[in-house]
């Protein structure tokens, strides 16, 4: 197989964003930093390698732009960057002036293989401005022709035809990379990101992956929020990534301020910023493959393909047609894969004080590794609930959509009692909090919430004193009902092992026991006039850890449907920080989502250990994670490429505040591996109980597994291809 290790084998493409500081109206000197810059993006791994708009010659020279003498020098410092990069494995984009005839042009050229593959001029030429553009060059908006830069004779032309320094000029060409990481994309120069109808659009309609924009904008108290904030908005619109490459540092001061800036942006997360730093390039690694499937699934982009593919063949028909050709052409780039570069240390980091979180790898490491098998970007370790800026805010808006949720379908069937069995363990905890929050928006008593605790063979001392505090705690009455004596009896009356003295603890002494608790509910609610109120959350119903039928699988209602486990620990943390449900609580909280996690179907060992969940099933940082990304469509290789990233090194990234250092987990490729081949194996052979799943709310974004909002999936099908998939990630390092 292709290098599990090499960030391209798994859809990402590396691209490099540098704002080199320039000198004004000297394009030769500029260029020779360009070349320095993108040679060290090249031994860096990167494909792409961007400059900002104007970068040549600089973007503050006014009516100096009119003067032969510069656009020589800018010309002849272009083919200079095309002739010392040509032996690159990757793309060059610079910022340059382009005569055409009696017309300029501010364009994005657009290099590779030491010849310009083409020009894209810029379209909405702005008045506005220190620069004030619309005096000095003329809009591509309906140009289409070819520019030589260089009279050069037919024996130089390269393989293919294209001369070198011949290159189409036209606006809003879509690009297309090969050979590495597929790739559609377009360049935009300045505001024409933002143009009503431009590339954005264009973008849209084409099912394009990445815009590339570069700008030379002069410096405002704000102004780089505001353009910021409108990126973001239309990266997470589109589905797309979007870098921004802005400003050059050694512009004139006459009438402006200049800083450099960097966005990375991806469906509307901001990765990576940089602002104000001219000494050396920022990289990100964009995932292109996780764009195409996030677009992949969302209707209103694929209508969107559709309804603008109409609209240009409509207008084709009112319109000249070299406008439309050229609003249409494509143009293919064969790059090679990165050479293996070698990096000194897995230690790296983003220069910049306002940077995002940048990865930082194991930096006592002595390995040597090339710079493609290094991820330059973060992923959160709980993905469904992102990242950790807004946790307080994200846990509150948990519990008020499981309340609003409950409270809906409380009133809609009559207003009845809420009937649920609470262990003391997270589930129940989380579901009594719901239930208690609905009560109190709708102003009713916590006596309408009717609570079972109902201990078995395995239950402790620790959880069944949680769960009795917790209801005190929270004002509601807690009833308890002794499930051993029936359980003995259903045991002894079908013969079981169990039932004749013998210490046999296997599935059907669980389920029995779980059954028997899911019964007694449902005969109570009906005796109670009440309805029975599920604990059940996302991780069971993803591994299927859960008794089928009459047992914890089954209630009238779940709360907890969507909320993986992670998320749940995550919000009683919240609840308990913060107060929520006053001081008392609070500790009973922190007590609780301390404990182990248990089904408490077992007794426990003779050194007195408890049933562990994690210790059967697997630990559910690595299944939350996991199942996120399948969720997503993503390969297993891929999944556990991005969990060896993400979870081989506590110390590396962030984590979120409402998770103690002393449960903070690190995991060896090997150990990923084998928890993703339970993962599969247990959520293939599960469907059967999601198909038949209660009725929950969709709370978060990451996607649900619901067979009546979004995961319909044969029940008998095999998972074979995946499993298999595992099989061939490689183990034998481990850096």
């Amino acid at each position: 197989m292709a290098d599990f290790y090499s960030l391209y084998t798994h859809g990402f493409l590396r691209i490099a964003s540098c704002t080199p500081e320039i000198d004004l109206a000297r394009p030769q000197k500029n260029a020779k930093r360009i070349v320095d810059m993108a040679r060290e993006c090249a031994d860096a791994g990167a494909s792409i390698i961007v400059f900002p708009e104007l970068c040549v010659t600089g973007a503050s020279l006014g009516d100096l732009f009119f003067q032969d003498s510069l656009i020589h020098a800018s010309n002849e410092a272009v083919k200079y960057i095309c002739k010392k990069t040509a032996d690159l494995p990757c793309i060059v984009i610079v910022g340059a002036p382009i005569r055409y005839e009696t017309q300029l042009f501010n364009c994005a050229v657009v290099m590779h293989d030491g010849g310009i593959e083409a020009c894209v001029p810029k379209v909405y030429i702005p008045e506005y401005g220190p620069v004030a553009e619309k005096r000095i060059f003329t809009s591509g908006a309906e140009i289409y022709a070819y520019v030589d830069l260089d009279n050069t004779p037919e024996s130089l032309m390269r393989e293919g035809g294209a001369f070198p320094y011949l290159a189409s000029l036209s606006p809003y060409t879509i690009f297309t990379t090969e050979h590495v990481t597929n790739m559609r994309w377009i360049v935009a120069l300045g505001e024409d990101i933002h143009a009503p109808i431009g590339p954005a659009q264009l973008a849209a309609v084409k099912d394009v992956d990445a815009i590339i924009n570069i700008s030379a904008l002069a410096s405002e108290v704000g102004g780089t929020h505001l353009h910021s904030t409108a990126i973001s908005g239309l990266s997470a619109t589109m589905g797309i990534a979007i870098l921004q490459t802005n400003g050059n540092a050694g512009e004139s001061s006459t009438a402006a301020t200049w800083s450099p800036s960097t966005r990375f942006y991806e469906n509307g997360e901001l990765l990576i910023k940089n602002d104000g730093n001219v000494t050396s390039a920022t990289y990100c690694d964009i995932d292109i493959s996780g764009l195409a499937h996030y677009r992949t699934k969302q209707s209103i982009l694929k209508d969107s393909v559709a309804f603008g593919d109409r609209l240009l063949s409509a207008g084709q028909q009112a319109l000249s047609s070299n406008v439309y050709d050229s609003v249409c052409e494509t143009m293919t780039i064969s790059l090679q894969l990165p050479a293996d570069s070698q990096a000194t240390s897995l230690h790296w980091e983003e220069k910049s004080e306002d940077a995002s979180p940048a990865h930082y790898t194991d930096a006592t490491a002595h390995a040597t590794v090339p710079a493609t098998h290094v991820l330059r970007r973060t992923f959160s370790r709980y993905p469904f609930f992102g990242p950790g800026e807004d946790a307080d805010a994200r846990c509150k808006e948990v519990l008020r959509l499981q309340a609003r949720a409950l409270l809906q379908r409380l009133q809609a069937i009559g207003n009845p009692k809420i009937v649920l069995g609470v262990s003391g363990g997270l589930d129940s905890t989380q579901a009594l909090l719901t239930s208690v929050e609905a009560l109190r928006m709708s102003g009713r008593p916590y006596s309408d919430i009717i609570a079972y605790t109902m201990p078995g063979f395995g239950t402790t001392d620790t959880t069944k004193s949680n769960a009795y505090a917790l209801c005190k705690a929270l004002g509601v009455e807690l009833r308890e009902l002794d499930i051993r004596p029936s359980a003995t009896q259903m045991l002894e009356d079908m013969g079981h092992p169990f039932g004749q003295g013998q210490p046999v603890y296997d599935v059907t002494f669980e389920n029995v026991q779980a059954g028997l608790r899911t019964d007694y509910l449902f005969r109570i609610a009906g005796h109670e006039g009440g309805i029975v109120l599920g604990t059940g959350d996302l991780s069971e119903s993803a591994l299927g850890w859960c008794t089928f039928g009459v047992g914890d699988h089954m209630s009238h209602y779940d709360t907890n449907a969507d909320l993986p486990k992670t998320a749940m620990q995550q919000c009683i943390r919240w609840a308990a920080e913060s107060n929520y449900f006053g001081q008392n609580t609070s500790e009973v909280l922190t007590n609780i989502v301390n404990t182990e996690i248990s089904p408490e179907l077992i007794p426990a060992d003779e050194d007195g250990k408890a049933q562990s969940t994690q210790d059967t099933i697997g630990p559910y940082d690595l299944h939350d994670f996991f199942l996120f990304y399948l969720l997503k469509g993503y390969a297993p290789e891929k999944i556990a490429y991005l969990a060896w990233h993400t979870w081989r090194n506590k110390e590396v990234g962030t984590w979120p505040r409402y998770i103690p250092e002393d449960v903070r987990r690190e995991y060896t490729l090997a150990e990923i591996t084998y928890w993703l081949k339970v993962f599969l194996k247990r959520f293939f052979t599960s469907q059967y109980k999601r198909s038949t799943s209660p009725n929950g709310p969709r709370l978060l974004a990451g996607g649900s597994l619901s067979p009546s909002v979004d995961w319909r999936m044969p029940s008998d099908v095999s998972g074979s291809v995946w499993l298999e998939a595992v099989d061939t990630i490689p183990t034998d390092r481990d850096w």
